[in-house]
């Protein structure tokens, strides 16, 4: 990876302690869907456009540490969630932001519903 991509999120990080973000910008896909397209939250299709999903792949390939929770569910009833991205080491205030939110909400506790 350059050092320059580590950089980015060195500063980043300078203004603020964990990015929020959608985990995957398009929701869920279901289990037969083809890996070519993707449904969005109102339940329109389209080809898979790149970098619609780009700050996983950013903070992974960062190395970043990053927790995902429940948020929701899209128009067709597939569920989406938050991804949370921290700096290095900071995995225990991860998952207390992590825990925090699902306390305060029902979204983990939610099944879609069936076909």
């Amino acid at each position: 990876m350059p050092p320059s991509f580590e950089i980015d999120f060195e500063t980043i990080f300078e203004s603020c302690d964990v990015i929020v973000s959608v985990a995957r910008a398009d929701g869920a896909p279901t289990h037969d869907a083809p890996l070519d397209m993707f449904t969005s939250a109102s339940g329109s299709e389209g080809p898979v456009q790149p970098n619609n999903r780009a700050i996983v792949p950013a903070s992974n390939l960062a190395g970043l540490p990053a927790v995902v929770v429940p948020c929701g569910f899209t128009t067709p009833g597939l569920p989406v969630a938050l991804q949370f991205v921290g700096p290095a080491w900071s995995e225990p205030t991860l998952v207390a932001l992590g825990e925090w939110f699902q306390s305060r909400t029902e979204w983990h506790s939610m099944r879609p519903p069936q076909p």
